[in-house]
Order: structure tokens, then sequence, then C-alpha cells
């Protein structure tokens, strides 16, 4: 992979993180932003998922698949139960019910509804790893990948759309597998591409405009028709497949300025909650209420995630391994 499209994944996830953050923001609010940010976010984590799954199956073979799945354990599972513990020992520091939570709904909670509510990605991401070993063996040739896409597709459909009520009526967690399995199939289609169709470089701008223009009319039409379930999950589906078309390569050739902006993302990800309300009790009763508070919360958030996560790169590189699951460099 060349440096310009490494550096275009870091800037894209960069762009749909902060689309997510300013989705936890009440600032959406204040600028009006509420509408596009409510749907590019399921954009970005198609996007995420996709990608992912790009990734886990690059070049892999039946042999390589059990070692990346296990390494999983470390980059993924390590940070979710770190970011768990953190924010667990936060609420119980400040609200007393969270001292007498019985053990068996503090495991539920850190697997299924996690106490840093953003980290349900991770352990979504870590499920699909595992399931990406035994899915290898029909991946690796391409007319039982295609079967095995149609297949996977036809199910969560059918489970995660057409009978989603049920499943959440009837099974405890039923509610995770319909908000969870519609990516399934981003996934693994993302799997398919790197195994089947490996096809990443736009190299410039001739048609890449046509399908940042098409991008902007998927999100659109994911506005409008959203409550057309098969539609508004296909145009999830085709979402990054058009937008990762929208920009060539040869506008991410500044490596350091990228670097130092892209870097922190997952990081900022992680920690994107708490530092909001950090600010929020800094500015309470110092910023009127309204824009000018949510404002001043949401560029102090970032600002302060970004330093933190260069500061503690500094005197404290352990512990940044292990909060981003090793995604912190040397």
């Amino acid at each position: 992979m060349s440096k310009e499209i490494s550096n275009k994944i870091k800037v894209y996830s960069l762009f749909f993180i902060l689309v997510i953050f300013t989705y936890h923001s009440d600032i959406k609010f204040n600028y009006h932003l509420y509408a596009p940010i409510s749907i590019l976010g399921p954009c970005g984590l198609s996007f995420f998922f996709m990608s992912s799954g790009y990734f886990m199956f690059k070049g892999a073979t039946v042999e390589k698949i059990r070692g990346r799945s296990l390494k999983r354990i470390k980059t993924l599972m390590v940070p979710y139960l770190f970011w768990n513990v953190v924010f667990y020992l936060y609420y119980v520091i400040s609200d007393v019910y969270y001292r007498n939570v019985p053990i068996s709904k503090l495991l539920y909670r850190f697997f299924f509804q996690p106490f840093d509510d953003v980290l349900w990605y991770l352990f979504a991401l870590f499920v699909f790893a595992m399931l990406a070993w035994p899915a290898m063996y029909v991946m690796q040739k391409k007319k039982s990948a295609i079967v095995f896409l149609l297949a996977v597709t036809a199910v969560v459909l059918t489970v995660c759309i057409v009978f989603a009520e049920e499943v959440v009526a009837i099974q405890p967690v039923g509610w995770w597998f319909v908000k969870v399995f519609p990516y399934a199939p981003m996934y693994f289609f993302g799997g398919f591409l790197a195994l089947h169709l490996d096809k990443l470089k736009v190299e410039n701008f001739k048609y890449s405009w046509i399908f940042f223009i098409l991008s902007v009319l998927i999100v659109v039409l994911k506005y409008k028709f959203d409550y057309v379930l098969f539609f508004g999950w296909a145009l999830l589906f085709l979402f990054p497949l058009v937008f990762w078309q929208a920009f060539p390569e040869n506008m991410f050739g500044n490596s350091k300025l990228i670097g130092f902006l892209c870097d922190p993302s997952f990081f900022i990800y992680e920690f994107q909650l708490m530092a909001m309300w950090i600010w929020q009790d800094i500015w309470l009763g110092h910023i009127s209420d309204g824009r000018p508070y949510h404002t001043a919360v949401y560029l102090c958030a970032i600002v302060f995630s970004y330093a933190l996560y260069y500061v503690t790169k500094l005197v404290a590189p352990w512990l940044l391994d292990i909060a981003t699951g090793y995604r912190s460099g040397k």
C-alpha cells in the first residue's frame, strides 16, 4: 500500500471520527447540524467496518488469518477493557448507584452496553474479527466468497430488518444483534475487495468529482428515504465505495501534517465523551448556556484530547499503548 493511500485512510478516519464527536456534542443543535450528522455517522461506521474487513483479509491466507484474529485481542479488547474500567470508575466515584451494581449486570454492560458508550464499535469489530477466522475457508475462493456474502446479507437483512422487532423482543441481547449485524456484510465485503478486487487507487480528479457528487446524493437520499429500510441499508453499504473514489490519492502527500492530525484519532474516538464531560463542568457557570457554551465545550474537548494524547505519548507511552491498542506508534 502506498503512503498516499495510507494517508487517505487516516484522513477519512479522522473525518468520520470528528463527525461522531460532533454527533455526541450539543453543538449539532446550535448550528443546525443534527440532520447531516445523524446520516454521516452511520455512513462513517459503514466505512470503518468495510475498511477494517479490508485490512483483516488483505494478503491473508488460511494460515495467517488465525494469527490476525487472535491479534485483535491485543488491538481491540485491551483498549476496550481499559476504557470500560476507566469509565466505570468515573461512574462509581460520581454516582452512588453504580457502587451497588450486581456482577451479572456489570458483566452484561462490559460486553453489550459499555460504560464508554462509543466502545460498542470495538466489541462488534472484535466479534467480526473472530468470525473472519472460519469465514476465510470460504472467502479464499471468489465463487464461494460471493455465495457467502449473499448468504450473510440475506440472513442479516431477514433477522435485523424484516424480523427486527421479534428478535429484540425474544432475545435478551436481540437489540445488540439488530444494532451490530447490519454492518457484517460491509465488513466481509471489505475482505472480499482485499482478496479478489483490490482496486483502491484513485489517481486524479478526472472522474473523482463525479463520485463526490454521488456521495452527497447518497447522503441526501438516505436522509429523505431512510425509513425505506432495505433502501436505507443499501445506501449505507454503497456509501464507502463511492466516497472512497471522491478524492484522489495525490491530495494526501503531506505525511507530517497528516500524521500529526490523524495519529490521535483513535484516542479521540475513545476519549470523546469524557473530554466533553470535563469541559462541560469547567465552563458551567462561566459561559452562558446555548451556542457560546456548547461551542467552547466542543472546541476545548477536541484540543484537550490532542494535548492529552501527545503529553501521554511523551511521559507515559506504555499507558497510551494500552489505551489505543498499540496504535500510538513509537
